[in-house]
């Protein structure tokens, strides 16, 4: 039997739920899952009219509330064990700014993962292109024929029926839908 370390079981209990599930999975027997090759096509939509793509700085900076409370101070509060391991997988300590040039992109990205915007749909929707890769790694495909295959295989598109009015009126959503999603 092999002792783990304190700092390595997960404290959240969500999290020791899903990694408990995870791993009775390993141990089900399972037919084969049959080849990439052999799995339907298929195509998502997501229709996108004039949600926040994602939040800003000033957004997140903003007092949205009698009580002077910001869309990232609630973040932070609602997602504590995130925002904490959020800090420590970056290293920043507790003087360092997230909004630095260094960080202000992943600060975005994580608040934005954490609410209702356009990112959270469009960051899911792309794992599975990642999750198609993977199956054709497995299945020890090579990296050209792999990319032949994830065009034939998935498609995501974002449709957006405002954007044209959202570039003619300089409205910095249109701008925020050419953000890279890492």
């Amino acid at each position: 039997m092999v002792c783990l370390p304190d700092d390595v079981e997960p404290k959240s209990k969500e999290v020791r739920c899903r990694l408990t599930f995870f791993f009775n999975l390993l141990f089900i027997d399972m037919s084969d899952a049959p080849s990439i090759y052999d799995m339907f096509s298929w195509n998502v939509l997501t229709p996108f009219y004039s949600e926040d793509v994602t939040y800003s700085k000033n957004d997140l900076e903003e007092r949205k509330d009698a009580l002077g409370v910001t869309t990232l101070l609630y973040l932070q509060t609602l997602y504590k064990a995130d925002w904490s391991n959020f800090l420590e997988r970056l290293h920043i300590k507790g003087g360092e700014n997230v909004w630095s040039k260094k960080y202000i992109n992943k600060t975005w990205l994580w608040a934005s993962l954490r609410s209702q915007t356009l990112t959270k749909p469009v960051t899911g929707m792309m794992y599975y292109e990642k999750a198609l890769r993977l199956l054709a790694n497995l299945e020890r495909i090579d990296e050209e024929t792999i990319n032949d295959l994830m065009g034939g295989k998935y498609g995501y598109i974002v449709a957006c029926q405002v954007h044209g009015r959202m570039k003619r009126e300089q409205d910095s959503k249109a701008d925020d839908i050419k953000k890279p999603y890492a």
